[in-house]
């Protein structure tokens, strides 16, 4: 066993050491562990304020698909019975273009169901 693995036992072990909770305190009350979507979409702006200049351009996905603005997200979502902030996880992610700019793909996708 390497010292990784050590380190992964422990946390499965003992979760709370480490500042997470067990598997039975997350499910008991999930979303005290999770952020709200507003809250990371506020913070994805926040950052974006910083890297203005440097960002190429932004994009939009729901379930894979390619949205133009966070409206057609929204519309999507709610096509397919989806309420976009209780029942959608956001996933900002950084893709690095040469020169230092950068393009960010704002991924949406359906909140896994805990327990389920």
């Amino acid at each position: 066993m390497n010292a990784h693995d050590e380190v992964m036992k422990d946390i499965v072990e003992d979760p709370k050491k480490y500042g997470a909770p067990s598997f039975e305190d997350f499910c008991k009350d999930p979303d005290s562990y999770t952020k709200a979507l507003d809250d990371v979409l506020a913070a994805t702006d926040d950052s974006l304020k910083s890297h203005r200049q440097l960002l190429r351009r932004q994009k939009y996905f729901y379930e894979g698909y390619e949205c133009r603005t966070l409206e057609e997200v929204e519309k999507c979502a709610l096509n397919d019975g989806i309420n976009t902030k209780e029942d959608l996880d956001c996933l900002p992610q950084w893709v690095d273009v040469v020169g230092g700019e950068f393009d960010l793909y704002v991924k949406f996708q359906r909140k896994a169901k805990v327990g389920v």
